[in-house]
């Protein structure tokens, strides 16, 4: 009778010992994709970032070029 219970105990140490080291390497993986996950957050804010510093350029060179425009349509009108 005691041999079982050492036999049991055994297989359940086995037992805590897998389900210990899986919750270790989950942990590490959930870790590891947070990290990825936190990275590529930092990339897509970067690039909207970019997006809307270029929206803002294009306005800017959209109106530098109609300035530009009137200027010479100005310019044109004077000499003749």
């Amino acid at each position: 009778m005691l041999k079982k219970w050492k036999d049991k105990s055994v297989f359940i140490k086995r037992g805590c010992n897998l389900y210990n080291r899986l919750l270790l390497n989950q942990e590490t993986r959930l870790q590891n994709l947070s990290k990825q996950f936190e990275s590529a957050l930092k990339q897509v804010q970067d690039l909207a970032v970019k997006a809307i510093e270029g929206t803002s350029n294009v306005n800017y060179s959209y109106q530098a070029i109609k300035e530009i425009a009137l200027e010479q349509a100005k310019s044109q009108l004077k000499n003749e």
